[in-house]
């Protein structure tokens, strides 16, 4: 049975982020550099709505595999950090 997108059960998060429930509320240490994020899995037709915790949304640079939360993604679909990707 194929399912519509308004057939997904929604979850506030609130303060806790939307990947690993950590608390990113003012005074957690997470609260700077989190962002709002919406993410769903098909797997449990879940939809998790509230923030992100910076440590979520970062990734490993592809030329010197230092892990950030600033990246940029190339025409080529490489991710690299900004020292890599403004030596490129």
């Amino acid at each position: 049975m194929d399912r519509k997108p308004s057939d997904m059960k929604k979850i506030n998060m609130g303060n806790n982020c939307v990947s690993c429930g950590h608390d990113t509320s003012f005074g957690s240490g997470r609260f700077v550099n989190r962002s709002y994020a919406c993410i769903s899995s098909g797997i449990d037709d879940v939809e998790k709505e509230g923030y992100m915790c910076e440590e979520c949304q970062s990734w490993d640079c592809d030329e010197c595999g230092r892990v950030t939360a600033d990246y940029e993604i190339t025409d080529d679909q490489k991710l690299l950090c900004w020292e890599c990707y403004e030596e490129d």
